[in-house]
């Protein structure tokens, strides 16, 4: 019995060992896409918003081959974000396939009230939703709401002329 129990554990740790050299997953050989320059979204125009009592120089992508590409196959926005602004305020999903980056996203209503943030979490096929109506999404690097203490219920204060128009 004892030689049984340890022939097991041998085989068993002998796999964990194996597994941790070639990765045991069925795609082993799985890499994230490396970001192709041309697939690339140009930058967009910027502005300066309020985000609490933050400014944040943001690309504003208010046309929806603008939203649809956002921050794909690029590299980290230094000290920036990006702006998504919608037609309609409503529902709204966001996904992070192709972005190489960690990303915090604020849903705001049209009012410019946080309802929601999440993190997002670089080459996921998760999607994100809103859990509230929402006109504009916020996306800035992963941790940038937290050291400029932003949370929901925060006011962003938008430019007339970059607002959604219903």
């Amino acid at each position: 019995m004892k030689r049984t129990v340890f022939y097991s554990v041998l085989v068993f740790v002998g796999l964990g060992v194996a597994c941790a050299a070639v990765g045991c997953r069925e795609d082993s050989d799985w890499a994230p896409p490396k970001p192709e320059p041309q697939d690339a979204q140009p930058m967009l125009a910027t502005r300066t918003i309020t985000v609490g009592d933050a400014l944040l120089n943001v690309e504003v992508a208010d046309e929806e081959t603008e939203r649809a590409r956002g921050y794909m196959f690029r590299d980290r926005p230094r000290g920036g974000g990006m702006l998504f602004v919608f037609p309609r305020e409503g529902a709204h999903r966001f996904i992070m396939r192709n972005v190489t980056f960690d990303i915090d996203l604020a849903f705001i209503s049209a009012d410019g009230t946080v309802t929601q943030i999440v993190r997002m979490k670089a080459f996921s096929s998760r999607e994100y939703p809103n859990r509230a109506p929402a006109h504009y999404a916020l996306e800035v690097p992963a941790g940038w709401f937290q050291a400029q203490g932003v949370t929901e219920g925060a006011h962003v204060d938008i430019p007339a002329d970059i607002r959604a128009k219903d």
